[in-house]
């Protein structure tokens, strides 16, 4: 995978990170300005830029307020895939995405905006990481975290941890259909602006993304 060596600082946001741009095939969708961000049992982890992030249990972490420009709007909606195929067949996953988006004027900001696909932990909410998500949409991202069916909270139990190998795939079917049109952000999406981050084994999830096997 090839990296530019250009950083992009975020400096709206008040998380200590920074995107690289780059221009590689994600999951086998060609983009020639994709922003791609790892992030690894709670260690942010990029091509080239590290950041700090706090691990469970290392103290309380403040609330961020969104310090972008723009309000901030949220909004879920479901996608479902019919033939995904997992070590136990056929399975239909049912995939919840919630959805954060910057507002202008009390409606949805005009224009095409970068996308940032982000995947949970294990037994993991995308509400928990709302301060984060919120600040990305206020500094003019769309956010998008599906729900994994099988390791979102309420559901996980240790028999449903090796489904995590299944999670890229279910990232990469949201942000198609994103792309394609589907869903309330259609229209709202850059096709050649993502970003996919994610945190503890959404960071396996992550890397399964931006793997072609």
């Amino acid at each position: 995978m090839r990296v530019d060596a250009s950083v992009l600082p975020l400096s709206a946001v008040e998380f200590n990170a920074a995107l690289v741009a780059a221009p590689p095939t994600v999951r086998g969708m060609r983009s020639s300005k994709a922003l791609i961000v790892c992030a690894v049992a709670g260690i942010l982890l990029t091509v080239g830029v590290v950041v700090r992030l706090p691990l469970a249990g290392a103290g309380t972490v403040p609330v961020v307020v969104p310090t972008g420009p723009m309000e901030v709007g949220r909004t879920s909606y479901t996608y479902v895939r019919n033939d995904a195929i997992t070590r136990n067949g056929i399975e239909v996953r049912t995939l919840e995405t919630l959805f954060w988006y910057p507002v202008s004027n009390g409606a949805p900001a005009p224009g095409l905006h970068p996308l940032v696909m982000f995947s949970h932990g294990i037994d993991g909410d995308p509400k928990n990481y709302d301060a984060l998500l919120s600040s990305l949409a206020a500094a003019g991202f769309v956010v998008a975290a599906p729900y994994f069916p099988k390791t979102r909270v309420g559901v996980y139990t240790e028999a449903n941890f090796s489904d995590v190998e299944y999670q890229a795939e279910d990232v990469s079917f949201v942000m198609g259909w994103m792309l394609a049109g589907v869903g309330p952000m259609m229209g709202r999406v850059h096709p050649e602006h993502i970003a996919v981050i994610g945190h503890s084994a959404g960071g396996n999830t992550t890397l399964g993304v931006l793997s072609d096997s």
